[in-house]
């Protein structure tokens, strides 16, 4: 159950994600200090197409409540009607379900917009790589969890490879 005011009601709560955002985000530096937190902009609506799906997905949910054994359900935002009206309520209701990518970009070391080389090292620092799913330019259409192992052990790989005298 949930709580609405003071009163502990049943509650459902239905959601949906977009397995192909195009909306990109930023992780900027807040200062010179290392340990200062990061500024993150997760931008999760800045490309229209992406605000369109999440329009159509919140219609369709709603569809779907209203059949069956749920069509006596009250909607959490009643007076949430028009696309703007989802819209509004998507931006301010929004969360990111920890399976944040792309934020180091991999690619080939003379494409300005990437932070790491094919070999997981970070441009510009000696000795620094980065092995998790922040190195893919784009997220994956499924859960996080699996690719950065994929990349981690790749990451192994490559450092294995690269200093033998370590592992020997």
């Amino acid at each position: 159950g949930g709580v609405v005011g003071d009163e502990h009601v049943p509650t459902l709560t239905l959601g949906w994600s977009v397995a192909q955002p195009r909306s990109r985000g930023q992780v900027l530096l807040s200062s010179s200090d290392p340990l200062a937190a990061p500024v993150i902009d997760s931008r999760f609506y800045d490309d229209r197409a992406d605000q369109d799906l999440h329009v159509v997905a919140y219609r369709q949910s709603q569809e779907l409540l209203a059949k069956g054994p749920l069509r006596d359900a009250k909607p959490w935002r009643p007076e949430v009607r028009s696309d703007d009206d989802i819209r509004e309520n998507l931006r301010v209701s929004t969360f990111h379900g920890w399976h944040g990518s792309g934020t180091c970009r991999m690619g080939q070391p003379d494409d300005p917009a990437c932070v790491v080389d094919p070999s997981l090292r970070v441009r510009g620092i000696e000795g620094l790589r980065v092995c998790d799913v922040s190195v893919f330019p784009v997220v994956t259409s499924g859960n996080t969890n699996a690719p950065t192992v994929m990349v981690a052990e790749k990451g192994a790989d490559i450092i294995k490879r690269d200093h033998p005298e370590l592992f020997a």
